[in-house]
């Protein structure tokens, strides 16, 4: 009975992580070329 609850203690904890971690997320802060150049350029570039 005591595992059963250790268990079950950390399998809410863990839930409960995972949740917090998903409503902290504000997305991501990239710094790669999107944005920065414009289309005719990343065209030019592909089609090279």
């Amino acid at each position: 009975m005591a595992l059963r609850v250790s268990l079950l203690k950390h399998l809410l904890s863990n839930v409960a992580s995972v949740i917090l971690g998903i409503a902290e997320f504000k997305g991501l802060d990239g710094a790669g070329e999107c944005g920065k150049s414009s289309p005719n350029a990343e065209a030019f570039r592909l089609a090279a």
